[in-house]
């Protein structure tokens, strides 16, 4: 593993960027949409807490192609206009999981077979990690985005008070955002190659629970993680360890858990992290006994 500073720095205004422009865009037109056409629309689809609404927000992130660490600053939007805990909670696992592009890398990387058992794992646990959003302590709106709480007067056009709730979101998010994509550019500037690690594993029956580990804290933009699998397939480990390492490394990282600790607190992030590796390490292992 080797350092490159340069490249650390590149990554890290990238990412202040990025995630900057989609969270002041997500939260301007929802806020438009809210201000202008009311709230009606958000409670009839990702308002709701049955099971409708937990499968508008896994769908919704299926549609959604953002990485790991840019999923939390749309989640934060969503809550903050109206969509329940639990939709916002499936869309939080679903939107870097199991988005389009990376589907379509899955499904080149391991065949239509592979592919499947992705999508269902991932669109399983969205429903699941929506479904006890409460007990994974994601209920950020009470007490960590409390000063969102304030409404523009209603006399105002409805693009003044969306612009006035954007930039009361990107004050509150403002630190977090900086420190997440810091973060991203430190792993970045590693340089870390997963492939000798995950090599060591072989064929070794703990090998998901390794898989995940190793991906859980990464941070691979999607369009950049079939550069990461082709090599790592090589290695000829088995595919519910390939699906572990894939599906924890898409889904997860430690820039995104800067962001969202200062929206759920540690206590929830560390719930968030456990329930993430259990179940990325236990889907591997499911599927490493029932398919070869």
């Amino acid at each position: 593993m080797s350092w490159n500073t340069a490249v650390g720095a590149q990554e890290w205004l990238a990412h202040v960027v990025e995630i900057g422009a989609l969270l002041a865009g997500t939260s301007f037109v929802l806020g438009w949409i809210r201000h202008a056409l009311g709230e009606g629309w958000i409670r009839l689809a990702l308002g709701r807490r049955d099971a409708v609404g937990l499968a508008y927000g896994a769908l919704l992130g299926a549609v959604t192609p953002v990485c790991s660490c840019s999923v939390g600053a749309i989640y934060a939007s969503l809550l903050h206009h109206g969509a329940s805990h639990r939709s916002a909670a499936a869309f939080l696992f679903a939107a870097p999981a199991v988005n389009e592009v990376v589907l379509v890398t899955v499904l080149i990387a391991f065949g239509w077979k592979g592919a499947l058992w992705y999508l269902a794992g991932g669109l399983a646990a969205a429903i699941v990690t929506g479904r006890f959003a409460e007990q994974l302590r994601l209920r950020p709106c009470e007490r960590h985005l409390h000063v969102l709480a304030c409404t523009p007067t209603m006399r105002q056009a409805a693009w003044r008070r969306a612009s006035a709730d954007t930039l009361r979101l990107l004050r509150t998010m403002a630190l977090p955002v900086v420190i997440g994509a810091g973060l991203a550019g430190a792993l970045q500037a590693a340089q870390f190659d997963p492939r000798s690690l995950l090599a060591a594993i072989g064929a070794a029956p703990w090998a998901p629970v390794a898989a995940a580990a190793i991906g859980l804290p990464l941070h691979i933009e999607p369009g950049l993680l079939a550069g990461l699998l082709a090599p790592v397939i090589g290695t000829g480990l088995a595919m519910g360890t390939l699906i572990s390492f894939t599906m924890a490394t898409a889904v997860a990282s430690v820039p995104e858990g800067a962001v969202l600790r200062s929206l759920i607190g540690w206590r929830g992030l560390a719930t968030l992290s456990l329930w993430y590796f259990t179940y990325t390490a236990g889907f591997g292992l499911f599927v490493n006994a029932f398919w070869t």
